[in-house]
């Protein structure tokens, strides 16, 4: 995954980018069960171990697993928010367990790029994307948002973190398909010339590939008609993905990073 990313950041490296990255695998997951233990006060040494494990196997090969680099320090502060009693309700804590995960994902493909020439600036989301403190399904506050965005030191590569953001409290998270509705969200308030959204099919089906084999492949849509079917199920996509694009007029391309040289599907007017 992570050579994938840095193959299409290389071919698209003379537009000005904003980079929005999940986490890994089934990060979010081992972090919800991790922060439930610690509710609990349930949480030992080795509930850590799947989780540390997944990521320094990935780090070791992109030469990220000495003790100095940016991950291991997140990692850390992660670790020791364990060492604390819980304050604030279930939701709040929940939100800041769960966003280490975009932070550590984004944090490895960040340095992991500069060290291979592919020059880039991380940022985290939580100091630009202002949101309510409806936890765990957080509102855009969209003009401390846009002026907040707009105010970053432009760059020719920008990474950051899908799906969290902060309330001026705490860390928030945006729910359901959060890192594609926070690649709109920038589309949106920078004025983005396009989205594209990378999956692991070619772009919008009639059917869910997995589950059809004769799945037809749909390579141009109107908002209104991916709203629907998003609506009705496509989970490809999600509706407020939607949304901030179809204000602006912001065309939307889901293409494959399997397959890259492929146009994919393209949702516009």
């Amino acid at each position: 995954a992570f050579f994938n990313v840095f193959r299409i950041l290389q071919d698209h490296r003379d537009s000005s980018l904003w980079v929005v990255v999940s986490a890994i695998g089934k990060t979010t997951n081992q972090l919800e069960e991790l922060h439930s233990l610690w509710r609990k006060g349930q949480l030992t040494d080795s509930s850590w171990k799947p989780l540390f494990d997944l990521h320094s196997k990935i780090a070791q090969p992109l030469g990220l697993d000495g003790q100095q680099h940016q991950w291991l320090t997140i990692w850390k502060e992660l670790t020791q928010k364990a060492q604390q009693e819980p304050v604030g309700h279930f939701d709040q804590t929940y939100d800041d367990w769960v966003s280490y995960g975009e932070l550590l994902s984004t944090s490895m493909l960040s340095e992991w790029c500069n060290t291979q020439g592919l020059k880039n600036q991380w940022v985290d989301a939580r100091q630009w994307l202002t949101t309510d403190e409806r936890y765990r399904d957080a509102r855009v506050q969209w003009e401390f948002t846009q002026h907040q965005l707009r105010a970053i030191p432009p760059h020719s590569i920008t990474i950051t973190q899908g799906f969290i953001g902060h309330s001026g409290v705490s860390t928030t998270t945006l729910g359901r398909e959060g890192s594609d509705y926070t690649a709109a969200i920038i589309a949106h308030c920078l004025d983005a010339e396009e989205l594209i959204i990378w999956k692991d099919v070619p772009g919008m089906l009639n059917a869910d590939p997995k589950k059809f084999d004769d799945a037809i492949f749909i390579p141009q849509l109107s908002y209104r008609e991916a709203l629907e079917l998003a609506y009705y199920g496509a989970s490809v996509i999600h509706p407020k993905t939607i949304q901030p694009l179809q204000s602006k007029n912001i065309p939307l391309n889901i293409r494959s990073f399997i397959q890259p040289q492929n146009a994919g599907t393209l949702i516009t007017q």
